[in-house]
């Protein structure tokens, strides 16, 4: 659906003469300890989303740079999905719809969206969508992702709207942005940690064995 977004951004940029300033928050953060992922451990990566005002009409959500011989996608979900679109809803968005013949409609809500959510392999696409409605809110709008780690490996993931796939975030006040934050998730050699963990208790030991001995 990238489409969609360029051309709504392509007519975002044409209407506005503001130079650019990236209005969209992406915030990460995980139960799991991303520095050190045991091997066959799920893990999950939450991404809230909020803006300064209502202000969102197009986004691409992706998380890139993943290596897909470290770690392999398993699902997303959007925390918000019961409200996605409504008046009344804590969505950064509007109502999404049909903006031209040929472009697919998401006025069913973000379910159908993330039904297909795009995984292809090095990257994963959450969303794309755009709103020809009145944004309703600042959000937060909370985008769950959960991988399965595979061996032992470290990446600096980017999540946001990647330039370089032709993503974007299209905002009715500050034009077209390409706001992305980036997250370290590393997947140590299998055993490292325990082995850690028993070097440390055996220079304790040797210091409780010392203490002893000096009382």
């Amino acid at each position: 659906m990238r489409l969609t977004t360029s051309f709504f951004a392509a007519l975002m940029t044409a209407a506005f003469a503001i130079p650019a300033v990236a209005q969209l928050n992406i915030q990460t953060s995980s139960t799991s300890d991303l520095d050190a992922l045991p091997v066959g451990q799920p893990f999950t990566i939450e991404i809230t989303l909020t803006t300064p005002a209502p202000e969102a009409q197009g986004l691409t959500l992706r998380v890139a740079e993943i290596d897909d011989t470290v770690i392999a996608f398993d699902s997303a979900t959007f925390a918000n999905a019961g409200v996605f679109g409504a008046a009344d809803g804590g969505s950064i968005f509007g109502t999404l719809e049909e903006i031209a013949p040929g472009f697919f409609a998401y006025s069913d809500g973000i379910d159908s969206i993330l039904a297909d959510a795009v995984d292809n392999g090095t990257n994963v696409v959450l969303f794309d969508g755009v709103s020809t409605g009145t944004p309703n809110g600042a959000g937060p709008d909370v985008f769950t992702i959960t991988f399965d780690a595979l061996q032992e490996g470290t990446m600096e993931l980017e999540i946001g709207a990647v330039e370089s796939f032709g993503d974007a975030f299209v905002s009715r006040v500050n034009g077209t942005t390409f706001p992305t934050t980036l997250l370290s998730v590393t997947v140590p050699e299998p055993g490292s940690a325990a082995a850690s963990l028993a070097a440390l208790g055996s220079v304790m030991g040797v210091v409780g064995i010392r203490r002893r001995r000096n009382d």
